[in-house]
């Protein structure tokens, strides 16, 4: 089978917004919620830091792409950014669409007197683990994750029952509807 490559454009925005470009359009009709979010979410980190910085150093840029690595689950390329694509841009073969790191809860909402997350089970992982939030405010940030209970108050071995709604105490950057995944 032959398909493109997902478009990678980041190394290219500092240059479109200086030639006038005032709206980018994310591809996501295929992807999912996690993919989007934080395509999303760092295309917005390095739009605001060109235009806060006014250029952008090489450290800047490849923090982006390892945020968006992470959600990747497919090869991606510059596209037509440097020219006519040759074969490099495009997928011969058959392969496997991994995620590099994997989501595993969402936040439904947080008490700040007590510091409980109320979370939403996407997908397997443990308490006494080290997570990653991010959200519309919230940069990357790990999370040492303690005891985590059930909605009746039971202490949980594993979450590993989608869509289950459980409770952490939570130190550390958080807001509703913030992602969480495992760190890879």
């Amino acid at each position: 089978s032959m398909s493109s490559k997902d478009l990678q454009a980041v190394r290219y925005v500092e240059k479109l917004i200086q030639c006038g470009v005032s709206s980018l359009k994310i591809e996501g009709r295929m992807k999912s919620a996690y993919y989007l979010a934080t395509v999303v979410s760092s295309y917005r980190q390095l739009i605001d830091m060109i235009y806060e910085k006014g250029h952008l150093e090489a450290e800047d840029i490849e923090a982006i792409e390892r945020e968006i690595r992470k959600a990747e689950n497919r090869p991606t390329g510059p596209g037509f950014y440097r020219g006519i694509p040759d074969e490099s841009v495009q997928l011969y073969v058959d392969h496997d669409e991994i995620v590099t790191q994997e989501y595993v809860a969402s936040v439904l909402d947080f008490d700040p007197f007590t510091k409980t997350a109320v979370l939403q089970v996407k997908n397997h992982f443990r308490p006494y683990s080290t997570l990653e939030i991010f959200g519309p405010n919230i940069s990357s940030t790990a999370i040492e994750v303690g005891k985590i209970t059930d909605e009746d108050g039971f202490e949980l071995e594993v979450c590993n029952k989608p869509m289950q709604i459980v409770y952490t105490k939570w130190d550390g950057p958080i807001e509703k509807d913030a992602m969480i995944r495992k760190i890879k």
